[in-house]
């Protein structure tokens, strides 16, 4: 299903060179078409055209685009990585999400885990 976007999505990316936003729906579909590397190279091109310290608004989207996209590679360093640095920005994830998202159950068992929901956590 996934597959039968990349022409399409190709397209698009063609059509607005510069842009972040197509270029990180090509690399989620190649995520769900399981092309792995190739939805990682993409995802991480978007996210350097506009990253959270760039742009507040788009920038923590993306960031949580390439999350779901590193946790879907396996590529748990990098997905460590991304949320030690934008766990806390507006937008990025909330303790909820990161708590009960079925899409970050394959990050809970590991140490780190537990660090960034610590920052996160609701304070009393």
């Amino acid at each position: 299903m996934a597959g039968a976007q990349l022409p399409l999505l190709r397209g698009l990316v063609q059509q607005m060179p510069g842009m972040p936003g197509p270029l990180m729906l090509l690399a989620a579909c190649h995520a769900t078409s399981l092309e792995l590397g190739d939805a990682v190279e993409i995802g991480e091109r978007a996210l350097t055209m506009r990253p959270p310290e760039k742009d507040g608004l788009d920038g923590p989207k993306l960031a949580v685009q390439m999350l779901w996209i590193y946790i879907r590679a396996e590529r748990y360093d990098a997905a460590f990585d991304l949320l030690e640095r934008y766990s806390a920005w507006p937008g990025f994830m909330s303790y909820g999400e990161l708590t009960w998202g079925v899409t970050y159950r394959p990050l809970h068992t590991d140490p780190r885990f537990s660090r960034v929901l610590a920052r996160l956590a609701p304070r009393t």
